[in-house]
């Protein structure tokens, strides 16, 4: 071989040998390197929160922030917002002042939108039930006033929803106003009821509550139909179908929480694919219309039924 051929050969392996110990380099210090320049840490998505202030005299009014759950959306949009407060454990001790008195029956309220869509805006989808922390939904009213108990130890607080005559039609309700929801888990329980032999807990998975209902009743073999909007046309039966007196019933629990389980946390609220929560309580049963109130009553529903709050997703470690 010649000297020129030679001398072309011994610069080309030393150029391989150079490419290798590079690509030993960076295979044994890449992750180190990703890790010092914080690439690898993990990505909390912040969502909006809305909170609106009730009974607070100069500080009633909404409040917003970006965050991750619900007790840092509280918290952010009045640390923005200026306005001083104490909360333990999800249970608001204080704000600018305003103390509960459990001897007076004076106290917080505090309530969440049910419903994912701002399409038909009603004070009646408020719901009062959980901590802040265990709310499932990122629009939080929050009063101060006088309550009372009901028959089932609710709180009834004199300054909600229903009495504000601007909550409906500010903030995120406001025309034009830009709402967008906290994003779907990915999975929904579904407990039925009055439905004899199908009666019972049912899971499901999807990328909407809608879907992840169609997977529970697929897997399970349940017949079922749909409107559009995500009503019930019939479940179970072809034959099982609402009339004049009878008809199917959407309640949602009203916390993430499922310790200390109460059948008193259920809210009949919106249908099926704009309910918040991720447990949702379906019966089918007769039911009654009071036309002054405007108020619908489920003969069959998560009150009179302990079954709505034992086994799915109120087991152990489920």
């Amino acid at each position: 071989m010649d000297k020129k051929n030679l001398a072309i050969l011994t610069v080309v392996a030393v150029a391989i040998i150079v490419i290798l110990a590079a690509l030993f380099l960076y295979g044994n210090n890449g992750s180190k390197d990703k890790d010092d320049q914080g690439d690898d840490t993990p990505v909390v998505p912040k969502y909006d929160y809305y909170v609106y202030l009730d009974g607070m005299g100069d500080i009633n009014g909404w409040y917003t922030s970006k965050a991750t759950n619900p007790v840092e959306g509280f918290t952010n949009a009045l640390d923005e917002g200026g306005v001083g407060y104490v909360i333990k454990d999800g249970y608001i001790k204080e704000i600018a002042g305003n103390t509960g008195d459990r001897t007076a029956k004076t106290g917080f309220g505090v309530f969440f939108y049910t419903s994912k869509s701002l399409e038909y805006k009603t004070a009646d989808y408020f719901a009062s039930f959980a901590a802040v922390d265990d709310v499932p939904g990122n629009i939080i009213y929050v009063s101060f006033g006088s309550y009372t108990l009901d028959e089932n130890m609710n709180a009834v607080y004199a300054v909600n929803p229903t009495v504000n005559k601007t909550l409906m039609t500010t903030g995120p309700f406001a025309e034009g106003a830009s709402y967008a929801p906290l994003p779907y888990s990915g999975t929904t329980w579904f407990y039925l009821d009055g439905m004899g032999e199908i009666n019972g807990w049912y899971h499901g998975a999807g990328a909407s509550t809608i879907d992840s209902f169609k997977d529970a009743m697929d897997v399970a073999g349940i017949a079922y139909s749909l409107s559009d909007a995500g009503w019930i046309n019939y479940l179970g039966t072809e034959e099982r179908t609402g009339s004049a007196t009878e008809g199917f019933a959407v309640y949602l629990y009203a916390s993430n929480s499922v310790g200390n389980a109460w059948k008193f946390g259920y809210f009949n609220g919106p249908g099926l694919a704009d309910v918040v929560s991720n447990i949702v309580y379906i019966s089918f049963g007769g039911y009654t219309y009071n036309a002054e109130t405007g108020v619908v009553t489920y003969d069959v529903n998560p009150y009179v039924n302990d079954a709505s709050i034992v086994g799915g997703p109120f087991t152990v470690n489920v």
